[in-house]
């Protein structure tokens, strides 16, 4: 299950999908840094180092280097504050090279383009003028990935066709 570490999301994962894997959108995080760069007023190289730095530490799930960069940088700048409580909050689900060595995906790309593909509007072309359709929401998602699939566990296709019958009520 993806989301991208708001409260709410986890609740209803907890609901809905009782046992399933969280994790947090790796990209969603790589932003929250990016924006620390920008709010402590770094230049672009500068930024651009910093940010990739503590990209690169999440990509190795080197978690606790990361937060000794923003717990340095939180009396100069909240957003790094706020950040790394984001990543407290959300720590065991930004696990992301266990997740990767399970051969789980650990940002929800692979999940909307599937969606994109498979959902209305499909069949569209390029150069044909017609604009695709509308991404389904993410309960069906699940079943346009294998990855999703196994993320989920066996809930994926179950909580699809539950959520269809409920639209289609």
């Amino acid at each position: 299950m993806f989301g991208d570490g708001a409260a709410w999301i986890w609740r209803l994962a907890a609901e809905e999908l009782p046992g399933a894997i969280q994790i947090v959108d790796l990209w969603h995080t790589k932003e929250h840094l990016w924006e620390v760069g920008r709010a402590l007023g770094l230049e672009e190289a500068a930024r651009k180092a910093g940010a990739c730095a503590g990209c690169d530490e999440l990509d190795q799930g080197r978690l606790a280097a990361v937060l000794q960069g923003l717990d340095g940088a939180g009396a100069a700048c909240a957003e790094a504050t706020q950040c790394a409580e984001y990543i407290r909050r959300n720590r065991a689900r930004m696990q992301y090279a266990a997740f990767r060595a399970q051969g789980l995906c650990v940002g929800s790309g692979v999940v909307e383009a599937a969606a994109r593909r498979s959902g209305p509007g499909s069949n569209t072309r390029a150069g044909t003028g017609r604009r695709p359709g509308p991404t389904p929401s993410w309960p069906c998602a699940p079943t346009c990935s294998a990855t999703a699939t196994r993320t989920l566990g066996n809930a994926g296709p179950a909580l699809h066709r539950a959520r269809r019958a409920a639209l289609a009520d």
